[in-house]
C-alpha cells in the first residue's frame, strides 16, 4: 500500500477531473493507496464556504495523521507529536508558510510521498529526501493500478 499525503488543492484537482477521481477512488477501495492528510489539510476543507463544494471534497476517504510538530496559532493540541530535532523547532516557532512546514513535515514522517501543486513546497520536500508527485502522476499511477487489476498490463 502506498501511503500519500495529499495537499489540499488536489482535492480541487480531483475534483476537476472526474475519471481521475474515480480511478484514485479505486485504488484507495483496492487497498493500493491511503490518502493522507494533517488537521491542516482538514480545517482548510472545513473553511469551504461552499457546503455543497465542500461535502463534495471532504468525501474522499482518507487517513488524519498528527502532525510531527505544531506552531503556534496553527496546530490544535492533540493533533501535533513533537520532535526534538532542529526541523521540529523551526516548526514550533513558526514561518511563513507554517501550514505548508507542518503539511511536509508529516509527509516525511508518515508518507511515501507528498502530492501537491504548490512549487515551493514540492523544492521543499524534496530536498528532505521525501518523493512528490503532482496529481497528474497519482492519477496517472491510479489509472495503470486499474489497467493491472483488469489484466490490461502484466504486473
Amino acid at each position: 500500500m502506498r501511503r500519500a499525503m495529499v495537499d489540499t488543492m488536489v482535492f480541487d484537482a480531483l475534483d476537476a477531473d472526474p475519471p481521475g477521481w474515480q480511478a484514485v477512488l479505486d485504488a484507495v477501495r483496492e487497498g493500493e493507496l491511503l490518502l493522507c492528510t494533517t488537521h491542516v489539510q482538514e480545517d482548510q476543507l472545513a473553511a469551504i464556504p461552499d457546503p455543497v463544494r465542500r461535502k463534495a471534497l471532504q468525501r474522499l476517504p482518507r487517513h488524519v495523521v498528527p502532525a510531527a510538530g505544531g506552531v503556534a496559532g496553527v496546530f490544535r493540541t492533540g493533533r501535533v507529536r513533537y520532535t526534538d530535532d532542529a526541523e521540529g523547532d523551526a516548526l514550533r516557532f513558526g514561518s511563513r508558510h507554517a501550514q505548508d512546514d507542518i503539511i511536509a513535515d508529516a509527509a516525511v514522517v508518515q508518507a511515501d510521498l507528498l502530492v501537491t501543486e504548490d512549487r515551493r513546497l514540492i523544492a521543499a520536500t524534496r530536498e528532505r529526501g521525501l518523493a512528490v508527485w503532482q496529481t497528474a502522476e497519482l492519477v496517472a499511477w491510479a489509472f495503470g493500478l486499474r489497467r493491472q487489476h483488469r489484466g490490461e498490463l502484466a504486473p
